[in-house]
This record gives C-alpha cells, structure tokens and sequence, in this order.
C-alpha cells in the first residue's frame, strides 16, 4: 500500500545536515509525550551510523521539517 504526503508537503532521505531540526522534533516530541528529553544531535548521528540513511530514513517537509523516520535493523528485527 502507497500513501502520498498531504499537497505542499515532500518526502525525501534524512541527511546528517539535518540532524539540528530533526533533534528538535525530538526534543519536542519526548517533551510532549515524556515530559522530558535527553536527546542530542550527537546522539542522533551515532544512532545513523547503524543504518543507510539514503534508504531507511524519511523526512516530511514543506517549508520546515514537519515529521522524520528512521528504521535500524537489529539481526532480524529492526528498530
């Protein structure tokens, strides 16, 4: 099943240049959901590290970063 993003929006890879706003979206969702966040671009970057960013990761944008994902595989499951 394909689904496309709502009009005005675009999907395309993550990029490590993209690491500031998507640790913000981060920090903004564990704070909403959490209340707290300990998340750092770092972080992020060393977590990228286990994948293909350019195949396994997505990132919904317009004229800012509106939602991102990542799937790192684990042996046979994947995060």
């Amino acid at each position: 099943m394909a689904s496309s993003p709502p009009e005005g929006f675009r999907i395309r890879p993550a990029t490590v240049e993209d690491a500031p706003a998507i640790n913000e979206l981060v920090v903004a969702v564990d704070t909403a959901v959490q209340g707290w966040s300990d998340s750092t671009e770092a972080e992020l970057v060393d977590w990228w590290r286990l994948t293909e960013l350019a195949g396994n990761s997505w990132v919904v944008e317009d004229d800012t970063l509106a939602a991102y994902g990542v799937v790192i595989a684990h042996g046979e499951s994947v995060e």
